[in-house]
């Protein structure tokens, strides 16, 4: 700038002079939120010459990471930093270029962004955009949905939309958790699944086949379906898939029918196609009945088998007499024989049929048939064989024969060989087992440890016991299935009943099965001793629940004598049963109350809800009843009985300094119901706070704390998956009472989860009060808050601190959050910075301001606020060092409130000093500074340099010089201001304040140097001036004769002869001038007056590009010309001009050359007095000159 002002002082100017263009001429772009955004501009000369300059920005948002610029060319580099500042709010503001090129301003704009991703459906900004992209590529959107940034660049402070992501995020599956969100946000519906057919029937299948189904879902989005099948002869492909199988939102799931697993007949299996929320059944019938001969006469064997082995029971248990037992059994068997005649087995049963009816020679038929297969497979069918002897027994009647028959069974029965059928035999032929009932008993024991189940060993089993009670001594898995087979058949007698009812309550089996006889068996009989049995391995197997109510139930009214009967009684009833209890139920409690806290919550609600009904029963509970709300406070346990008790017994010196934490929790106990199987556990995420609770589902139901509104209800199911509003589920609060949960606030401030609710109540009921401002500040330091609801709360808190401004308890609760560190600037929204900052200047905390100020945009801030801290500072800097130099951002924001119509004496001294900036900014400070009186030397000694060096407007520069110049003012600056004002106005032709020609005439008259553009444009304002004094004659007169003798000719020079005899070298010249680059080559082309050739001629170059060509005119005289100019460019040619002699309106003809003009005139005319006149003159004049000669 020094060189640059040198320059003009001596008068060293570029025609052309340097113009600086930038690129881009204005920026317009989108900065993501929280981040720093770089861009940077170009700056250059339009012809490649050097430029140089300063760089300011007038957004403190925006810096240029370089404050000047040197060479033909620049980059200048910036950043945006737009943390803190929300979505879609805009940084505004412009560089400006101070450079030898001009000032040049580039207006900027930053919208910020809550930033996005780059993905295939192209950049992703919003929650629909996501979504359109979840649905396209469900990759790249997990991908995003993982990020980090994720909850910051969609969700934007949304407590509850943060909280719903991080808690589904925690589950096993993102993409359930991806699904889960999008559904919860309303982005996409659930998946639901159909089936092509709800059915497949198949007729006679000659082999196995390959199926299939098709299954459609309704929408896109995840899936998981498993499918599983309930028989055997279907297979399945898969057992499971996810949306990844599915093609189109179609599935064609293939499954197989192995003919192998078919049974004859109609078969009937099911294909269940399950998702965590659905199922859709496939069922599928196969007809199997065209079957061959062979199976069609197994399966009549069966039937007929079956009928005799019931024929056969029916006897034994005297349901048919011997008569009617032989007959349908002879009916059965002659079936048989007609399909396998030769069967020794129904050879054998024929013919000891037809011995029990006494048809001996038809009987000894049968028998024979038999023989000889029997006899000779003796070693490999052995059981033929026994039963052979057993007939041949029957048929000989020969005591000797049936006592060797029984020892060869016996032998071969302990030998070798386990079969029951085998055992069966020996029962009815070995005398000493016939007679010792516990050795039968033992070996139909031991045959059913080896896997034995049939019916007619039971039934001997149970016959023996019936006949001998005793024999029962035991209760386990034997004697059981025997005494349910005897259930079965009703076949129970009482002596047994009651020596089993004896032994079941210490009987060491499996208890279902235990408990599966004894209802059988109070079933048939009515018993009690059953039913204290029953009553009996329940409690002692802990058993409650529905299922077992009714027991429990008989065995009250049966007044049964049981430990704890009534216990399980109460633990069985459904919590929300509240029908009347049995007086002898209420009865009993009232004296014996150890129960657990749940069921005597329910006791007491069913008590107060029927209290009608028993008064003075209800009357004698109360004690106990207080005593368990106290009970329940300390515990912090609760649920929806508990609620009704509370509602009755709850009173407010319950609650008090030891108790009132675990008395919030019951107040915010809820009941989570919900039936979904899969589902294990209920994830309670407060929307404030950064982990969540955890309860885990029992019988449906979970118990759970909430405290605050809008929670993220979740549910993980047995894979880890979390499920948000896929999962139907019913929340009911166990109780609610608002007086009663103020009550705790005194002593919860330090509690967490009663504070939040606090905090949240006081923010939604606009509580500012000191005492709510303190809670909010101790909540804000907690570690398990997330770091949005921090800024939520700190927010509050500024608030409050910027709307109230007066009090010590105020102030000290200032201090001690601010020590505590609640207001970090790095957490804060730009938004809540700017208030606590103006906050802080409320309370005079200068420093703690300023140390956080250059956070945020300026304009954001009260300039009455900013101008009270800039004096702060000012005043602080001068008090402590007269050489105080502040930092630029204290200049830019005492610039700020001024701008704003802001300022004191302070910041006007202060900015005179220090501000530099646009020019137009510097001459609105300056005129300001100086209407308040203050000393604006400094300031526009900057000015008008950096005008000069920008070449600002003439007349801008003016009424500052105009005060400058009369105060003092440097020298150099002076000469520059003069020579680069008269250039421009003499030259380029610009206008400019006359006042400027005052400082030449003052300079010329105490004969200081002036420069020769100074002069000539002096002159020209002469020129262009109606009157000239005679003072100003005087002075035009002595510079016109000066130049002349330098050469110098101007058009201008030619107007003074109205007021003075013009030079001789000047006097008949009539001038033509030309202004362009004084580099350029100027020809003029003119022909005199009827010519038709044109002469050429190079023009002389005066001064600064006028060129100037000279011609001598008599009246009469027309030139026509016209101009030609010369560059690198090309060749310019001007329109053709014509130049004739033009006589003085004013003066008097002096010269020769003059009188010369006057005579011609007058002959033209025809005035003979006045060209007699002129003539004489002229002779006398030129007779004159010729009597001189030239001095040499």
């Amino acid at each position: 700038m020094k060189e640059q002002i040198n320059r003009y002082a001596r008068g060293a100017f570029e025609y052309e002079p340097i113009a600086a263009v930038t690129e881009p001429q204005s920026i317009s772009d989108a900065v993501w939120k929280n981040r720093e955004y770089s861009g940077s501009f170009r700056i250059s000369e339009i012809k490649g010459r050097e430029i140089k300059g300063l760089v300011y920005s007038t957004n403190n948002r925006v810096i240029a990471k370089t404050d000047r610029f040197f060479g033909e060319k620049a980059v200048i580099a910036y950043t945006v930093n737009s943390e803190g500042i929300e979505a879609g709010d805009r940084i505004t503001g412009a560089f400006v270029l101070v450079s030898n090129g001009g000032e040049i301003e580039i207006p900027y704009e930053f919208e910020v962004a809550s930033g996005g991703y780059d993905s295939d459906n192209g950049e992703v900004k919003n929650l629909f955009q996501f979504a359109s992209l979840a649905q396209n590529n469900v990759v790249q959107a997990l991908k995003i949905f993982g990020t980090p940034d994720f909850n910051d660049v969609f969700l934007k402070g949304d407590l509850s939309l943060i909280k719903l992501r991080n808690e589904l995020m925690a589950g096993a599956d993102i993409k359930t958790a991806l699904e889960e969100f999008l559904i919860a946000i309303h982005k996409k519906s659930e998946v639901h699944l159909s089936l092509s057919q709800d059915e497949i029937a198949i007729q006679y299948p000659d082999d196995d086949m390959t199926m299939s189904v098709t299954v459609s879902k309704n929408v896109w989005g995840r899936v998981i379906l498993s499918v599983e099948t309930d028989c055997d002869f279907i297979e399945t492909d898969k057992n499971m898939l996810t949306e990844e199988n599915f093609a189109g939102g179609k599935l064609d799931y293939r499954f197989f029918i192995r003919k192998n697993k078919i049974h004859a007949g109609k078969n009937i299996g099911r294909l269940v196609f399950s998702t965590p929320f659905e199922k859709k059944e496939l069922i599928v019938r196969i007809d199997n009945s065209s079957e061959s001969e062979g199976k069609l006469i197994g399966r009549f064997e069966k039937h007929s088998i079956a009928g005799l082995m019931r024929a056969y029971m029916d006897f034994r248990l005297h349901r048919i007499g011997a008569a009617d037992w032989i007959s349908r059994s002879k009916d059965a068997v002659g079936e048989l024989l007609k399909n396998d005649e030769d069967n020794p087995y129904c050879c054998l049963l024929m013919s000891q049929l037809l011995i029990t009816d006494k048809k001996m020679n038809e009987a000894k038929y049968y028998l024979d048939c038999a023989r000889d297969e029997a006899v000779a497979e003796r070693e490999n069918r052995q059981m033929l064989y026994c039963y052979y002897l057993y007939v041949s027994t029957l048929y000989n009647r020969d005591r000797t024969y049936a006592l060797e028959t029984a020892q060869t069974v016996r032998d071969i029965y302990e030998r070798d060989n386990n079969d029951w059928r085998v055992l069966w035999i020996l029962l009815y032929l070995d005398v000493e087992m016939s007679k010792n009932k516990s050795l039968k008993l033992l070996r139909i024991k031991e045959q059913f440890n080896r896997g034995m189940r049939s019916p007619v060993l039971f039934l001997e089993a149970c016959l023996i016991l019936n006949e001998q009670p005793l024999l029962l001594r035991v209760l386990n898995e034997f004697e059981i299935h025997v005494l349910l087979y005897g259930c079965k058949e009703g076949i129970i007698e009482e002596k047994l009943l009651k020596q089993a009812a004896g032994l079941a309550y210490n009987a060491d089996c499996r208890q279902r099965l235990l408990y599966t006889l004894l209802t059988k068996l109070y079933d048939i009989s009515q018993d009690n001793d059953v039913l204290e049995a029953i009553c009996g391995i329940l409690i002692r197997g802990g058993m409650t629940g529905e299922k077992y109510l009714k027991w429990y139930e008989r065995g009250i009214k049966k007044d049964i004598r049981v430990t704890k009967l009534y216990e399980y009684y109460l633990a069985s009833r459904r919590r929300d049963d509240l029908s009347s209890l049995p007086k002898m139920v209420l009865l009993y409690f009232s004296y014996n109350n150890e129960l657990e806290r749940g069921v005597k919550a329910y006791l007491y609600a069913n008590l107060i809800r029927n209290r009608d009904d028993c008064q003075q029963i209800y009357s004698g509970y109360a004690l106990q009843m207080d005593e368990f709300v106290r009970d329940e406070l300390a515990r912090g346990t609760a649920d929806e009985n508990t609620g009704i008790v509370l509602n009755e017994f709850l009173k407010k010196d319950m609650i008090g300094q030891n108790n009132a934490a675990t008395a919030a929790d019951v107040f915010f106990t809820y009941k989570v119901t919900c039936k979904m199987s899969s589902i294990r556990n209920v994830i309670i995420g407060h929307k404030e706070l950064r982990g969540y609770e955890k309860y885990a589902l029992s019988g449906g139901t979970a118990y759970v704390r909430i405290f605050t509104e809008e929670p993220c209800i979740c549910f993980e199911d047995n894979n880890g998956r979390i499920y948000k509003d896929t999962v139907e589920y019913k929340l009911e609060r166990v109780y609610s009472n608002d007086a009663f949960i103020r009550l705790i606030m005194p002593y919860c401030e330090d509690e967490l989860m009663p504070a939040l609710y606090f905090c949240e109540k006081s923010s939604a009921y606009k509580d500012n009060s000191l005492e709510t401002i303190r809670m909010y500040g101790k909540m804000a330091q907690r570690a398990e808050i997330t770091e949005e609801y921090r800024n939520k709360l700190t927010a509050l808190i500024i608030d409050y601190y910027f709307d109230n401004y007066e009090g010590e308890d105020l102030e000290k609760m200032l201090d001690a959050q601010q020590e505590a560190g609640i207001f970090t600037p790095e957490k804060l929204d730009e938004a809540q910075l700017v208030k606590y900052i103006e906050a802080l200047i409320i309370h005079g905390k200068y420093d703690a301001a300023y140390a956080y100020i250059d956070k945020v945009r300026c304009e954001r801030l009260n300039p009455k606020r900013v101008l009270r801290l800039c004096d702060y500072y000012i005043r602080k800097g001068i008090e402590s060092d007269e050489l105080f130099k502040p930092d630029t951002f204290l200049i830019g924001l005492a610039y700020y409130a001024f701008s704003k119509g802001k300022y004191s004496e302070y910041t006007l001294k202060f900015l005179n000093i220090h501000y530099n900036g646009a020019a137009a900014d510097m001459h609105k400070l300056w005129k300001t500074a100086k209407e308040q009186g203050i000393d604006v030397f400094e300031l526009e000694e900057r000015l008008i340099c950096q005008m000069l060096f920008c070449r600002c407007s003439c007349e801008d520069m003016a009424d500052v010089f105009s005060h400058y110049g009369g105060n003092g003012a440097g020298e150099r600056i002076v000469e520059a201001y003069l020579a680069y004002n008269a250039y421009m106005y003499f030259v380029k032709s610009e206008k400019v304040s006359d006042e400027l020609f005052g400082f030449i005439e003052d300079r010329l008259r105490t004969e200081k140097d002036v420069i020769l553009v100074c002069r000539l444009a002096l002159l020209k304002f002469y020129s262009e001036t109606a009157d000239l004094t005679e003072n100003r004659a005087t002075m035009a007169q002595k510079l016109v004769e000066e130049l002349s003798r330098k050469g110098c000719m101007f058009s201008c020079f030619s107007y003074f002869s109205r007021y003075f005899a013009l030079p001789y070298r000047i006097l008949d010249k009539t001038a033509v001038e030309y202004k362009t680059d004084p580099e350029h080559r100027v020809v003029i082309h003119y022909a005199v007056g009827k010519e038709t050739e044109y002469i050429a001629m190079d023009m002389k170059n005066m001064y600064e590009g006028i060129f100037v060509k000279s011609f001598v005119l008599f009246y009469g005289d027309k030139i026509r010309y016209y101009i030609t100019e010369e560059s690198d460019e090309g060749e310019k040619t001007t329109p053709e001009y014509t130049i004739e002699y033009s006589p003085s309106t004013e003066g008097v003809a002096s010269g020769r050359y003059e009188l010369l003009n006057t005579i011609m005139e007058d002959k033209a005319v025809g005035d003979k007095d006045s060209l007699a006149s002129h003539s004489d003159l002229y002779a006398f004049q030129n007779a004159a000159v010729k009597l001189f000669k030239p001095v040499l």
